[in-house]
């Protein structure tokens, strides 16, 4: 199979500023020597924000800390073409890719064109642009505009992620890591030369981290150090498999420094919301590096065994109400730059590390409360000069401000602190004011943009993009070149050790390219027994192009490909040679620019041999769970027949919501060359929206169309509803219809309702002498035998429907759309015992809830209680419209249908709630009330209460546009006892519950306080129960030796319950109680 894949350049001239951009959230790099998690502060909490302790209105500067980076030693920078180079000395690969001892930076002709170009290519060899560069111990790592995580040179531990701990020349594909993009990278540190720390860590977009390599100490988090887990990366599916590091459930992550054997990051949220620039430590920790006040037992290392990570991680005290905005690393402690523009370090003071001026035999954060007490870092500023930024390196640290002044501390064997000599600072017999401010040489209007402290060397990157260096520049293989001047004999071995060598002796790295970017827009055209090959020439910008250098070999590349060799135009190549050239033959071209001084980029573009023909894939839309489509190839051009093709798809009946690829391949056409593109199968769940359906009489006005979906709260776009009713038509049926909606991850299928049109009502008027009256006739359908009650009449409910609504006692029933639909019942009767009806109570608030539109609150609690649950704001009392009334569980019922659901409770005419009996009928007095809540229906639609066996409207209201209702009815006085059915209805969804209309219970008329005797007697709890005991609800206070009433009169309810005790169960019996002035005899 061959696929020709055009591979267009990604830039039509040498970007002074590269427009690409990353696929997905905001990049960022970590840059000041990162092997050593030099890290530069982030000065902000949000991980959305470039890594640096930039301003952010410092455009220029924040984009410049994406393009520098210092290794143990090794530079890299990334140079405005998009691709990094690196110098200095190595054995490993790191900078070059090159393996065995070399030195690049100790003579001028290593440096500027010399560099060797770092170029990521693509499946098809197309190079690609990079957005980060990270330098660490022995080998490099880059992040791609595509998002790719790719490392080369040193692997004994699995850093480079390729599943082994083998080494190969070049960069390779990326790490693969999921599907969240990365934004940074942070290598690990040393802790004395030729001994890596070989793990490094990914922050992701999300917030979360990823680490991988050597695993000793417990640094990649993951609560063990046991194999496999002692190393990440060396074995085969261990990155894809890669999990986040547990911080804590919900935590997220701004910025990350890593040292030697452990890292610390700025963290805040989570389930116990970690305050905004909190820092949490893990892995070795002998010096007090984590700040956690102890070294000693499990906390001499943590992430190293189960149960150390996640929550249990304990935050730095960084002191009263301080945060961390930015964070760096030694090898063997942590600096913060803190909320208030201070700096404190804690951990090892090998060489004055800590900038504290105590004896280098101290360490800080190995016992309770020390880094909390720890005063600033004096720095001697000047009046308005504050830290905007930090970095640290092997044993020292550096602080810019924002007047570009920078100050080093701690080791100084080299000169990296550029004070013109070896000494120490920060020590208590080299203290912090004998430091000067570091002179690195700034032009009018040049800022300090990076600044960098590495192993033994340091660097700034400025904003004219110039990298000047000093420090260490010579010794072994391994560190010479470092500084990238060209040179490494005496006096430039070491820069800053000796005075006269920092200011205007400073010197510029020389990083400028003299060779080309690659040609751009190539596009290859194939003819019979030909082919061409037309491009962009690349910008001169690097010296003139004296030609280009053209090669193609036969795909797939390997086996017995041919090199073709041929000579044309620079813009226009073209090769015709029946013999060489095979139609249907796909061919890989590569072109680049040349050069006095060599070769430029290389681009790539796949082209096919023969007359050109494109052969698609097939697409298709399916839901979940169908079976694979027969997938068929389209060609080009119309009719041609092709031999040998096969297509095929990802897709099977398992796969889930998502889209699968679609390919053919292996066909052959005569005189064609083809070419084939992929088609794809779009995977969604199922969704059926359902047109409105509305009774009218004749003359009504159309009413709103709209759509129900059968997935609740699904949002459609596109979506628009008709019929063909309008005013003008005859009594009949007219359908309703929705089409033309999209929904994210739905399928939607439509389905019709109907807009029935009955006739007007019919109006007799009979008038006498004495007197007028008005007979209104209701005219039903045809063998209706449907009389309404006196009141108001119901346009809802009529003949059509009205036997399907009726419904038993504790039965319920459903018309949904124009169809009877199963209904489902949640209920619980009184003797059922406190746990089920707890339990109940839950589902039902639950079910309440996944019918609440998104973002909308649920207000009907459960309150536990110990004979059982009430729910909250259910009820309305009466007599004081503000009090909300708990209502039992066992006096609800809740009716589901579809996609809508009823919440029914009542109150007897007592104001007593009304009970749920055996069989789960609800009982209520006449007179008494009814509730109802409803959830799911169509927005904004006129709905109806009516209470049958004779349709009778009690109510009229507007659903609100969430598709709730919320409202209470009484019922009438005149009806009769028995059974009856109450129907909450809309035109599109209709809900009835049976209900017993009882005679009103035993009521009592009683003084403002009186003895409960009465009470105990009346329920005939004289038996050999359990404890009696009383309590009230509303305007009662009850004990079991009086009743008060907080008004007077008043009417509140009490409750008497005898507890269970052998043999006989638990009762209780509620009463209601009405004050008047004078006591007289309970009435039954």
């Amino acid at each position: 199979m061959f696929t020709l894949r055009n591979a267009h350049a990604r830039i039509d001239r040498i970007p002074q500023n590269l427009t690409k951009q990353p696929i997905i959230g905001t990049w960022r790099l970590l840059v000041v020597g990162l092997f050593l998690a030099t890290t530069i502060g982030i000065s902000t909490q949000s991980a959305s924000a470039l890594t640096s302790g930039i301003p952010s209105s410092n455009t220029a500067a924040r984009a410049a800390s994406k393009k520098f980076s210092t290794g143990w030693a090794h530079a890299c920078v990334l140079r405005d073409d998009g691709f990094p180079v690196c110098w200095g000395g190595d054995s490993d690969g790191g900078i070059n890719s090159v393996y065995g001892a070399q030195v690049i930076g100790d003579s001028p002709s290593d440096m500027g064109g010399g560099l060797t170009r770092m170029i990521p290519t693509s499946s098809s060899g197309a190079p690609v642009r990079v957005s980060q560069i990270a330098a660490g111990g022995g080998y490099s790592c880059l992040l791609d505009v595509d998002g790719g995580v790719r490392c080369w040179g040193s692997n004994s531990d699995g850093q480079l992620g390729i599943g082994s701990t083998q080494v190969t020349p070049g960069i390779g594909a990326a790490i693969p890591l999921g599907n969240v993009a990365v934004q940074e990278i942070v290598i690990g540190g040393q802790h004395r030369e030729n001994n890596n720390s070989n793990h490094l860590c990914v922050l992701l977009v999300n917030g979360t981290l990823k680490c991988w390599g050597n695993n000793s100490a417990g640094q990649l988090g993951l609560g063990t150090v046991t194999a496999p887990n002692d190393k990440i990366g060396d074995a085969a599916g261990e990155m894809a498999a890669l999990q986040p590091v547990d911080l804590g459930a919900g935590v997220t992550v701004s910025a990350i420094a890593s040292g030697y054997n452990f890292s610390c990051v700025i963290a805040s949220g989570g389930s116990r919301n970690l305050p905004s620039g909190s820092v949490l430590c893990w892995g070795e920790n002998g010096m007090g590096q984590l700040g956690i006040g102890s070294i000693t037992g499990a906390n001499a290392k943590i992430g190293d065994a189960a149960g150390e990570m996640g929550d249990a991680l304990t935050p730095v005290n960084l002191g009263t109400g301080r945060s961390a905005v930015a964070i760096s690393a030694t090898s063997y402690g942590a600096c913060v730059l803190r909320d208030n523009a201070t700096v404190i370090c804690w951990g090892a003071n090998f060489f004055g590390d800590l900038g504290q001026d105590l004896a280098t035999t101290v360490k800080i954060g190995d016992a309770a409360g020390e880094i909390a007490g720890l005063s600033p870092i004096n720095f001697g500023l000047s009046a308005g000069e504050s830290i905007v930024q930090i970095a640290s390196g092997f044993a020292g640290s550096c602080a810019l401000t924002n007047t570009n002044r920078i100050k080093c501390w701690g080791s100084n064997d080299k000169g990296q602190l550029g004070q013109g000599n070896t000494t120490n600072y920060g020590t208590n017999t080299a203290p912090m004011s004998g430091l000067s401010w570091i002179d690195v040489n700034l032009s009018a209007g040049e800022d300090v943009s990076v600044i960098s402290l590495a192993g033994r060397y340091a660097c700034v990157y400025t904003s004219l993009a110039a990298v000047k260096c000093w420090g260490r520049n010579s010794g072994s293989s391994y560190g010479s070149g470092a500084l990238g001047i060209g040179t490494i004999t005496a006096p430039d071995d070491n820069i800053g050790d000796a005075p006269g060598e920092m200011g205007s002796a400073l010197r510029a790295v020389d990083y400028t390219p003299t060779t080309p970017v690659e040609p751009t827009n190539l596009v290859g055209t194939g003819s019979s027994g030909s082919f061409s090959i037309t491009f962009n020439a690349p910008p001169s910008t690097y010296g003139a192009i004296t030609g280009y250098d053209h090669q193609c070999r036969s795909l797939p590349s390997g086996g017995a490909s041919t090199a073709i060799n041929f000579a044309g135009s620079p813009l226009t190549l073209s090769f015709v040679n029946s013999t060489a050239v095979v139609n249907g033959t796909g061919y890989r071209c590569r072109i680049r620019a040349l050069t006095a001084a060599g070769p430029g980029v290389a681009n790539y573009v796949d082209v096919v041999a023969g007359n050109p023909l494109t052969v698609t894939a097939s697409s298709h839309t399916v839901t979940v769970g169908a079976n694979a489509p027969t997938i068929t190839g389209t060609p080009s051009v119309n009719g041609v027949s092709r031999t040998g093709e096969t297509c095929t798809t990802t897709y099977t009946s398992s796969s889930a919501v998502g889209t699968y690829p679609t390919t053919c391949s292996g066909g052959s056409a005569a005189t064609y060359g083809i070419t084939y593109v992929a088609g794809v199968i779009t995977v969604v769940n199922p969704l059926t929206v359902t047109a409105s359906s509305h009774t009218v009489t004749v003359g009504a006005n159309a009413p709103t169309i709209t759509g129900t979906p059968s997935v609740n709260g699904v949002s459609r776009t596109g979506e628009t509803c008709t019929t063909t009713y309008t005013s003008s038509s005859a009594v009949g049926t007219y359908p309703t219809t929705c089409s033309g909606g999209s929904a994210a991850t739905y399928g939607i299928t439509y389905v019709a309702g109907v807009i029935t049109v009955n006739a007007a009502p019919t109006t007799t008027t009979t008038t006498t002498t004495t007197t007028t009256t008005t007979t209104t006739t209701t005219t039903l359908a045809p063998n209706s035998n449907v009389s309404v009650s006196s009141g108001p009449v119901s346009s809802l409910i009529n003949a059509s429907n009205q036997a399907a609504l009726e419904a038993a006692p504790g039965s319920a029933t459903a018309i949904i759309n124009g169809r009877t639909v199963a209904v489902e019942t949640i209920k619980v009767s009184t003797d059922a015992s406190a746990a089920t009806i707890q339990e109940t109570a839950k589902e039902i608030v639950a079910e309440i809830t996944k019918l609440l539109p998104a973002g909308v609150a649920n207000d009907i609690k459960v309150v536990n209680t110990a004979d059982g649950a009430e729910l909250t704001n259910l009820l309305v009392n009466p007599d004081d419209p503000s009090e909300k009334l708990n209502v039992p569980v066992e006096s609800v019922t809740l009716v589901k249908a579809g996609n809508a659901a009823v919440l029914i409770s009542a109150l007897n005419q007592t104001n007593l709630p009304a009970e749920v009996v055996s069989g789960g009928i609800i009982q209520v007095t006449r007179g008494g009330i009814v509730a109802a809540r409803a959830y799911g229906l169509p927005g904004s639609q006129t709905g109806e209460i009516v209470l049958m066996s004779t349709p009778r409207l009690l109510k009229t209201f507007t659903v609100a546009a969430n598709g709730s209702y919320n409202g209470q009815v009484p019922l009438p006085k005149n009806i009769s006892f028995g059974n009856h059915t109450v129907v909450m209805a809309t035109a599109n969804a209709k809900v009835s519950l049976g209900i017993k209309l009882v005679r009103t219970r035993m009521q009592f008329r009683v003084k403002r306080v009186i003895d409960t005797t009465i009470f105990r007697n009346r329920a005939k709890v004289k038996k050999a129960g359990g404890k009696v005991t009383i309590t009230g609800v509303g305007q009662c206070t009850a004990t079991n030796a009086k009743i008060t009433m907080s008004r007077n009169p008043g009417r509140c309810f009490i409750t008497v319950k005898q507890a269970a005790k052998g043999k006989y169960p638990a009762v209780y019996y509620r009463f209601t109680v009405s004050v008047v002035k004078k006591l007289i005899k309970p009435k039954k």
